[in-house]
């Protein structure tokens, strides 16, 4: 039994060094058993058994060549946990508890080291038709690389390691890459392993324009006053949200702002040549107050205790959110994420287990996020011509929207950080 002092001394130590990015079993494991020294409590020591045994499985799985079961699609996703906020931990508590009796800088450490490995499957549990993948990228990797190019080349390698683990272990064709994973790998153009990757943005673009015809509904109107939709963001999602939208509801003013002067300038001038004029907003609040319906594709927080929202409707695709729900109800707004509900007969699109992405996360297991769906009803389809690898088009949105209605996947109930409004 190591003494108190010799605990402190360690303790300090491990603190002072940074996170290191190689999968390394025995490093885990050893920083594991260090934090274990710190507990009695038999319920806490269990945890540790549990995460050590999880530990040692991933690394198993992700050294295999092959597995019994098999699978047709893979989504691909990070983990919103980080080491400086304690926002999201409980969606990596479910696999490892023992970071639960850690600080989050010491649970970081070991995670870091953690490789790609099966979060949770679709379908039957036993032949499931795909699974998700834990991508091992973390937004802190940004505080811990000199150079954003090492930065991103180590992110590009980790994010191709994953697909590649799907392929190889559980034999996937498809690979849907979430959250940040199609920015970092140039629509997954970068991805090595021989797969078809989409990047979910026509199932998400598909998603907002539902959320957008049900807040229309929503909304108090006036008479005579013309609805306004305010778009966050122009990049690829919020160019083609709001080329459908105006395609759907071509008597609805447009407002649109980027930090990025060229962006709002460009999409402008695309939005013109296709005959819709929109506004380009001076800033985020300005946006926020003049439109009545706002969809969100960022990747900062937006403060809004200053505002006034009532009556507002905000569609946030962002993850992690980029509006705080508490925040946008006590202005007087309402705030929901962009999710899909899986009503299909078979629930072949469902995740099997009662995995929602953490406490924080989704409501439910048939509820499901746009670049699930895409990925899922693609490979369900065996459609590889409408997997996305770039900026995405109207076709797409509307041809992968189709598949989505003829399997009975529509937008679920306004909801957002794992409850609904």
């Amino acid at each position: 039994m190591l003494t108190k002092d010799i605990l402190t001394v360690l303790s300090y130590k491990i603190k002072k060094m940074k996170p290191s990015y190689r999968y390394n079993l025995k490093r885990a494991l050893k920083l594991l058993s260090f934090e274990k020294q710190a507990h009695t409590h038999s319920n806490v020591l269990d945890s540790f058994a549990v995460t050590e045994e999880k530990i040692s499985h991933v690394f198993n799985e992700y050294s295999l060549r092959t597995n019994k079961t098999k699978a047709n699609y893979a989504f691909v996703i990070p983990t919103r946990a980080s080491r400086f906020s304690a926002d999201y931990w409980e969606e990596v508590y479910e696999f490892f508890p023992a970071f639960r009796h850690m600080t989050h800088e010491m649970a970081y450490k070991i995670l870091a080291l953690i490789p790609p490995f099966k979060v949770t499957s679709y379908g039957e549990k036993d032949s499931p038709k795909g699974v998700v993948i834990f991508a091992p990228i973390y937004e802190d990797m940004s505080k811990d690389f000199r150079t954003k190019l090492g930065l991103l080349l180590k992110m590009r390698n980790r994010v191709s390691d994953s697909v590649d683990f799907a392929r190889r272990v559980y034999g996937v064709k498809y690979v849907g890459l979430g959250a940040m994973l199609p920015k970092i790998t140039n629509y997954g153009k970068t991805i090595r392993s021989k797969v078809v990757t989409t990047t979910g943005h026509a199932g998400t673009s598909w998603l907002i324009a539902k959320f957008v015809e049900s807040a229309m509904k929503d909304i108090p109107t006036k008479p005579g006053k013309q609805i306004v939709i305010g778009f966050i963001g122009g990049g690829s999602i919020g160019l083609a949200s709001m080329q459908i939208v105006s395609e759907i509801y071509p008597d609805v003013e447009i407002i649109t702002y980027d930090k990025r002067e060229d962006v709002n300038l460009q999409n402008q001038n695309i939005m013109r040549a296709k005959g819709v004029e929109i506004l380009i907003a001076k800033n985020n609040d300005e946006l926020l107050l003049k439109s009545d319906i706002v969809v969100s594709a960022i990747t900062s927080v937006l403060h809004v205790y200053e505002l006034d929202l009532r009556g507002k409707i905000i569609i946030d695709d962002s993850q992690p959110g980029s509006f705080i729900r508490e925040e946008v109800e006590d202005a007087g707004g309402k705030l929901t994420w962009v999710v899909g509900r899986d009503s299909s007969a078979e629930k072949i699109f469902s995740r099997n287990d009662n995995y929602h992405f953490g406490p924080r996360g989704l409501v439910s297991s048939v509820d499901v996020w746009g670049c699930e769906a895409e990925v899922g009803v693609i490979s369900y389809f065996d459609r590889p011509d409408l997997a996305v690898s770039g900026p995405v088009d109207i076709r797409s949105i509307k041809e992968v929207g189709k598949l989505l209605e003829e399997v009975n996947i529509h937008e679920s109930q306004y909801q957002s950080y794992g409850s609904p409004q």
